[in-house]
């Protein structure tokens, strides 16, 4: 086991190595003569009477990944001056902007949703849903990010409390104010179950309804 621990002024890094008693597993300690294993017995249970009984934590904050297919753009007309922050940068919030969006699109947004819709339920995440279940979630992004507790912090880290669509969409579009200059709206997909693998590969959806639903569509020329 690692241990960093940092200061203000300094870092350092130090190593801890458990006891050879501890590191052995149930199986490996099996396979021992009953001596070795009486021997490990009596060991772990001393080693263990100074252990405290109980833990009091404060200020705990659990962190996990979550993973959704969303489709991120920007609410309104099409706008140069807009553009020009999304491209270099904004003062005002400190966005830095990103050169490689030299590129727009308007989208009729209830054609794009309509077509998303019905395209997206190809998929395989999608197929165990009836027909009447929503697959699509539409939102405005709230820029005013902050960390939530969970209910039961163990149980998230171990993969076993369930998040509920409601907060599935909601943390999928969650910012901090520095991003606010996107001045984004995300359509979100959720299949079943809502979350999806770390390393899920984008969704592509080739269909010549999204292609319909195109109103304008130009590229960032100016110097």
């Amino acid at each position: 086991m690692i241990l960093e621990a940092r200061g203000d002024k300094k870092d350092s890094t130090f190593e801890h190595t458990d006891p050879d008693f501890l590191q052995l597993s149930v199986a490996e300690i099996n396979k021992l003569p009953q001596e070795e294993r009486d021997k490990i017995f009596w060991q772990r249970r001393e080693y263990n009477k100074g252990v405290p009984r109980g833990m009091m934590v404060r200020e705990c904050v659990s962190v996990g990944d979550l993973n959704v297919w969303a489709l991120c753009t920007t609410s309104g007309d099409y706008n140069e001056e807009h553009h020009e922050l999304m491209l270099f940068g904004d003062e005002k919030t400190g966005y830095t902007g990103n050169p490689s969006l030299d590129g727009w699109c308007v989208f009729d947004t209830r054609k794009l949703v309509r077509a998303l819709s019905s395209e997206v339920r190809r998929h395989v995440c999608f197929r165990k849903l009836d027909r009447w279940t929503e697959v699509l979630y539409c939102r405005e992004v709230d820029y005013n990010w902050q960390q939530l507790p969970f209910k039961n912090a163990m149980d998230f880290l171990r993969g076993t409390e369930p998040i509920s669509v409601d907060d599935a969409v909601k943390q999928s579009a969650t910012k901090r104010e520095l991003f606010s200059t996107e001045r984004e709206f995300r359509i979100i997909a959720l299949g079943d179950p809502p979350l999806l693998p770390p390393c899920e590969p984008a969704l592509y959806v080739d269909s010549n309804r999204i292609y319909n639903s195109i109103i304008n569509i130009g590229q960032y020329t100016k110097e």
